[in-house]
């Protein structure tokens, strides 16, 4: 579930949140709402807080569902840093798999544990 997506103007990023299970469904909206709001740029910095995803539903379908969406939406991203907040280690290696599989080297995107680290890898 979207929990929240909401833009902080003092630090110009864009928080993310999702809770429970993570959809195809979901990450279409997410990525819809991040390239198309009218209060901040399509590059913004982000930070997608995952730490109470369910990891439990995440296979490689998912994974190609995900990359087509990435693919969709990539060319208003250039530019932007991305933060993924996980729950641990064994989280943020599943996200490491997705970022090999989908994500090109030219997109800058961090995977931490913590909101300082998110914080910190965005400036």
């Amino acid at each position: 579930m979207l929990k929240d997506l909401s833009h902080d103007p003092a630090t110009g990023i864009v928080r993310i949140t999702i809770d429970r299970d993570l959809t195809a469904d979901i990450y279409r909206d997410a990525m819809t709402r991040l390239t198309t709001s009218p209060d901040f740029p399509t590059n913004v910095h982000t930070i997608w807080d995952l730490r109470t995803v369910r990891f439990s539903n995440v296979d490689f379908e998912l994974f190609k569902q995900m990359k087509e969406i990435w693919e969709e939406f990539e060319s208003r991203r250039i530019g932007s840093k991305t933060a993924i907040l996980v729950p641990g280690d064994q989280e943020g290696r599943l996200v490491a798999l997705f970022e090999a599989f989908a994500i090109d080297g030219e997109h800058h995107l961090k995977i931490v544990e913590t909101m300082a680290d998110a914080e910190a890898c965005l400036r």
